[in-house]
């Protein structure tokens, strides 16, 4: 009688315990699978894993200058470029990254001048006019070595899929800004990312 006693006991505890289990393990294997392996909690981090492993061949992107020169990125080639993405309306961490490529962009030309260009693209070329572009520049004391510039057309697909290509993560919302991941890319003379900051 004890024994059937507590093996009823033993199977009522058991039935207790295996649904909130499963849950948890159906959960677990949610989170793992959306987080690409717990790797990727953020959307932008998510792009910047999906692109893949570095190196890997940066995209070509057609850009305009602060001069008004039309330039693909790979014209740059040759050099190192500390590449990113941007936009000259952005009201948070636009205006930081710029103040940390400044200060970059100094200490590296006091060490290893013209081994390394920047590189900061907007994607809002609608606003951030060639003007526009030169007195940011100006603003940052006309720095040698460093080019403000805009993509050369409009947001489209296949300039939204060259951005994931290179682990770069926008969105235009509704009121005409935009969210995006900011990251900083090295790109090697031969046209490889190879270390994403």
């Amino acid at each position: 009688m004890v024994c059937q006693d507590t093996h009823r006991n033993m199977n009522a505890r058991v039935r207790r315990i295996i649904p909130p289990l499963l849950i948890v393990v159906a959960w677990a294997g949610m989170l793992s699978w959306w987080t690409s392996g717990f790797s990727a909690f953020t959307t932008f981090s998510h792009t910047l894993k999906a692109a893949g492993p570095l190196p890997r061949p940066a995209p070509v992107f057609h850009i305009r200058d602060q001069f008004g020169a039309v330039h693909d990125t790979d014209d740059f080639g040759g050099s190192y470029v500390l590449l990113q993405f941007s936009y000259l309306s952005c009201g948070d961490v636009c205006p930081l990254s710029m103040a940390d490529f400044q200060r970059v962009q100094a200490a590296l030309q006091r060490s290893m001048p013209g081994e390394l260009l920047l590189l900061s693209i907007s994607f809002d070329p609608d606003r951030d006019t060639t003007q526009r572009l030169f007195d940011t520049w100006r603003y940052h004391g006309r720095p040698t070595g460093w080019y403000m510039a805009a993509l050369d057309s409009p947001l489209d697909d296949n300039i939204q899929a060259d951005l994931q290509r290179l682990g770069v993560w926008v969105s235009r919302r509704d009121d005409s800004l935009f969210n995006h991941s900011a990251q900083t890319f090295l790109v090697s003379p031969d046209g490889q990312v190879v270390q994403a900051f």
